[in-house]
């Protein structure tokens, strides 16, 4: 979280900066995630939007998603 430390020079960093420290990070890297998910085989990129949905992983097997 060192961007945290990049926003303000000299001030202090609270807990209240840390949602816009997240999206600032998770926007900044989006377009490179977006680009990995897309070379990924089609099978593997349907697990992770699968996990994506549900939230969290139980039961994993091969069989079909639904």
């Amino acid at each position: 979280m060192n961007i945290l430390f990049l926003k303000t020079l000299g001030a202090t960093c609270g807990m209240e900066m840390i949602e816009d420290a997240i999206n600032y990070i998770v926007n900044f890297t989006a377009e490179t995630y977006a680009k990995l998910l897309y070379q990924l085989p089609e099978k593997q990129k349907q697990v992770l939007i699968a996990i994506n949905r549900e939230g969290q992983v139980r039961n994993v097997v091969s069989g079909a998603i639904n």
